[in-house]
């Protein structure tokens, strides 16, 4: 595991505007083509995972677009409708907390499609709960939902990434806030930690941790296969990724965070940047923000060992 020593939010937020300030630009005409392709994207329904479906809507590609609230998923679909009417969308239904769901929804995905050409694990929670919360299998809840869910996911949906062939792209939404995380494999749950309290980064930032150590893994597995994979920082985003959070957070921290964030379109260029560039084609394991790579991120954070075992 990595010895390196948790930040603090405020410093993890000072170092994303900073490297704000020096964004890269998104290059639309340097990217793959994917008019046609199959693009899945988890999380669609709202934030950065909506305002990257229209986008790729709008280069012609063909979107599963997999939710746990549905209503709002037709919200965003009748909205991207209107704005490009010749979009081809298909929404399903899927619960990353609840592993039959995601079962259940991997093999809708497998009856409807021969392969998927870019697999972008966008949905995700940011708890900061003071108690234990658990999924519906008995997983930490951000874990559960961030981690585990789009694990299993992925692993389920890989051939059909693989049969894309070379090019083939699956992305992991992670966060700077991984900085913040304290992952002991031994404790993944959080079960032998007493003290979550309010505000508590610890157990998302962990969840989104392990997501790096996925997208790490998972390109030493596919070595040789034409399948790159990515891991990306989408920046402080106003989201309603807290919809979940409680008491003092829900009430007072997150609207005033939002103040300070970028807009959704904004943190959905890096979703664009790692789906679609070319200046990314030849990367895999890595980690992206602003709009190009993080350099030493994922070295500095991933102990290869521990990814391996996770």
């Amino acid at each position: 595991m990595s010895t390196r020593e948790p930040l603090s939010a405020f410093c993890i937020l000072q170092d994303s505007r900073a490297a704000r300030k020096k964004k890269n630009t998104l290059d639309v005409n340097d990217e793959i083509p994917i008019a046609g392709k199959l693009v899945l994207i988890t999380g669609s329904n709202s934030g950065i995972g909506a305002a990257a479906a229209l986008e790729l809507a709008k280069r012609g590609a063909r979107l599963l677009m997999p939710n746990r609230d549905m209503k709002k998923a037709q919200d965003v679909a009748d909205s991207i409708k209107a704005k490009v009417p010749e979009a081809d969308l298909t929404l399903l239904p899927l619960d990353l907390g609840d592993l039959d769901s995601v079962r259940g929804c991997a093999a809708e995905v497998r009856r409807l499609v021969p392969r998927i050409d870019v697999l972008i694990n966008n949905a995700g929670i940011q708890g900061h709960e003071s108690t234990l919360n658990k999924t519906k299998h008995g997983f930490e809840s951000n874990m559960g939902v961030n981690y585990l869910g789009p694990f299993l996911f992925t692993n389920l949906l890989l051939d059909l990434v693989v049969a894309a062939g070379p090019g083939a792209r699956i992305l992991f939404t992670a966060s700077a806030l991984y900085q913040a995380a304290s992952l002991q494999l031994d404790d993944i749950m959080l079960e032998k930690k007493g003290s979550f309290g309010s505000g508590n980064l610890g157990p998302y930032g962990n969840s989104k941790l392990a997501n790096m150590y996925n997208a790490y893994s998972l390109s030493k597995r596919l070595a040789g296969k034409g399948v790159n994979t990515y891991a990306l920082d989408p920046g402080p985003v106003k989201t309603d990724l807290r919809r979940d959070a409680k008491g003092i957070i829900a009430k007072i921290a997150a609207p005033i965070a939002n103040m300070v964030m970028s807009e959704p379109e904004e943190g959905a260029e890096a979703i664009l940047y790692c789906a679609l560039s070319n200046k990314c084609a030849g990367e895999t394991g890595l980690m992206y923000r602003c709009n190009g790579l993080w350099e030493g991120a994922m070295e500095g954070a991933v102990d290869e060992a521990a990814a391996e075992k996770l």
